[in-house]
């Protein structure tokens, strides 16, 4: 029970299920689960994600540091237990979807109070490598017709990284939206907890494959992310 600190990586899924439902500990402050990324083994499943909200549900109070290097895609909505940790000042998540994306975003009241928005208290935000990076796909396996343009460039490199068929081009504006609305807060903002808030100190987002790739699909926002660094908040994109 007065366990404070616990690492688990790569533990294997019958042994982590195992461990989370027989470890209680009230007190615990920092936790870490990782994997490495292999994109043909799970790292994370239904049976263990049940097994971990009973292990989070012992120190939801408690814990102030989480690294959760999961795949994000294990569980549908694996991000609702983040509502849970309301003094968590230092958060590592994978890869941000639209959903966990909207959960974190803060929304005030008029009167400068918290409606809206998990984990009051982060301090520090990091978002993961994708652990399902984007397939390298040669021209033989494009659909047909495209434009002459692209075929010539495509056939010139030899292949080239395209977005998975799921990407959504809104999704990092909605990650920019989240961290804005964590930087810029009113000047009487107050938490749940009638709680004078502090602003995100840092956020490092870091993401798989090039920059030029990521910049030419998100330009709107590399031009946020430039203008944040420029007024002085510690707002960074790592390839």
């Amino acid at each position: 029970p007065a366990l404070m600190e616990l690492s688990l990586r790569n533990v294997l899924p019958q042994y982590l299920i195992t461990i989370l439902q027989n470890l209680v500990c009230p007190r615990l402050k920092r936790l870490s689960i990782s994997f490495d990324l292999k994109p043909d083994v799970p790292s994370w499943s239904p049976p263990v994600h049940t097994a971990f909200l009973q292990f989070i549900a012992n120190c939801s109070e408690s814990l102030e540091e989480l690294v959760f290097d999961v795949s994000p895609d294990a569980v549908p909505d694996i991000h609702a237990f983040l509502p849970s940790l309301p003094n968590l000042t230092s958060l590592a998540w994978p890869q941000l979807t639209i959903a966990s994306s909207q959960q974190l975003t803060f929304r005030f009241s008029h009167d400068g109070r918290l409606v809206s928005g998990a984990c009051p208290l982060l301090q520090r935000f990091t978002m993961l490598p994708e652990h399902r990076p984007r397939r390298r796909i040669s021209p033989a396996l494009l659909p047909n017709p495209l434009p002459n343009m692209l075929v010539a460039l495509i056939n010139q490199a030899g292949n080239t990284h395209l977005p998975q068929p799921d990407y959504d081009v809104s999704l990092w504006r909605r990650i920019l939206d989240m961290i804005v609305s964590r930087l810029k807060l009113p000047s009487n903002a107050v938490d749940y907890q009638n709680r004078p808030m502090q602003r995100l100190q840092t956020a490092h987002l870091y993401t798989e494959g090039d920059d030029q790739w990521i910049s030419h699909n998100n330009k709107k926002e590399f031009k946020r992310i430039r203008a944040l660094k420029n007024k002085g908040y510690d707002v960074s994109i790592l390839g």
